[in-house]
């Protein structure tokens, strides 16, 4: 999750995702409501008391943009403008604290890759305003994308966010980091069903069909979050053992 600067087209990348034609996507978020959150909880935020916001704001997407809880995102589900108080859900994994930054998404959009001869011969990367394409740089081992058109803000208060979604690879994951621990918690009960279910086909015991197909429906479940968070509606279940 990153806060763009006018005027600034390459930031860094993540280092730990695995390299998977088409696991990745970035999207754009914006929007003219953000701030530094009071206190928070994973089920609410407290704005600070400098803003006014109506309960026109429920039924929008929330992000954590920096400190504690960064990349967290989550529905408003409820405001009450008295104590600045959104109720959020689902749940977020690490809450947010006095501090965190925050925005309220007034809309998306996803960037498209291209190479950087393309967006030079096209005349993007001289160009600013809104993002469209990014594109993918590494530099002794070190990744970054580089955004055409050159991010700048038009209108007063604005904000970019880039979000990018990828397949992480395990292997490169700090084991005490907040990704793995969420992978940890959100994965538990795939982790389970499917154990039990290999357990079960290792034994030959009768049960092993049934939870095969518990093991597939947790999975089942387990993606449709994903895709539902990060707009990736073409994700797929592909089982190939377990």
């Amino acid at each position: 999750m990153t806060v763009l600067t006018d005027g600034q087209p390459q930031y860094s990348r993540a280092d730990d995702f695995e390299e998977d034609e088409g696991a990745n996507a970035i999207e754009l978020f914006w929007g003219d409501k953000a701030g530094l959150a009071d206190t928070g909880s994973t089920t609410s935020i407290t704005f600070p008391a400098s803003v006014a916001y109506s309960t026109d704001i429920v039924g929008r997407r929330i992000v954590i943009t920096s400190g504690t809880g960064q990349g967290g995102i989550a529905w408003i589900t409820a405001y009450d403008s008295t104590t600045r108080v959104a109720t959020l859900g689902p749940t977020l994994s690490v809450a947010p604290a006095a501090g965190s930054g925050y925005l309220i998404i007034d809309a998306t959009k996803p960037l498209t890759q291209r190479s950087v001869e393309r967006l030079t011969q096209d005349g993007l990367l001289q160009a600013r305003g809104e993002p469209c394409f990014y594109a993918s740089l590494e530099h002794e081992g070190a990744r970054a994308l580089l955004l055409a058109p050159v991010p700048y803000r038009n209108s007063t208060g604005l904000v970019y966010v880039i979000h990018e979604r990828y397949f992480a690879h395990l292997l490169k994951l700090d084991l005490e980091g907040a990704p793995i621990t969420r992978t940890y918690l959100e994965w538990r009960s795939v982790y389970e069903a499917g154990l039990k279910a290999k357990s079960f086909a290792d034994d030959n015991d009768d049960r092993e069909t049934a939870q095969f197909v518990i093991y597939q429906k947790e999975l089942k479940i387990l993606i449709g979050n994903a895709a539902n968070d990060g707009g990736q509606s073409d994700l797929q279940v592909h089982v190939t053992d377990y």
